[in-house]
């Protein structure tokens, strides 16, 4: 995909309500992966940061789309959910990865990229 396309599906999915996202994902492990890829394109994690998509088993409630990025180190890990059955928000934390201990938390209506990207780059710099 292109990155127009990926803005595209950004504008698609900030359309979305929970219950739309969740019936999209229940299209199967590709399209959550389409939808994961895109949002994971629009965010920009500093040098050595490792991301993974959150591909557990659904259980009732989970969101459908969930990203970890794990700091350098180890010391942070900043996890982004989308709206599911358990929430309508999406939801970024950030943790200390060593005492699980929550240091922020950002709920919104939309994906907001330019905000989670300014969140990794300022966990980046407590990192050191």
């Amino acid at each position: 995909m292109t990155r127009k396309e990926y803005r595209y599906l950004l504008k698609e999915i900030n359309t979305m309500n929970s219950l739309e996202l969740n019936a999209w994902i229940q299209r199967g492990d590709t399209e959550r992966h389409v939808l994961t890829t895109a949002l994971m394109n629009l965010l920009h994690p500093p040098e050595g940061w490792i991301v993974s998509e959150g591909v557990i088993k659904e259980r009732e409630g989970a969101p459908p789309i969930r990203l970890h990025y794990l700091s350098p180190g180890s010391d942070f890990c900043l996890s982004v959910y989308s709206p599911g059955l358990s929430s309508k928000n999406w939801v970024t934390t950030l943790m200390s990865a060593h005492s699980s201990e929550v240091k922020f938390e950002l709920q919104t209506e939309k994906f907001q990229p330019e905000i989670i990207n300014s969140i990794l780059k300022t966990a980046d710099r407590m990192n050191y």
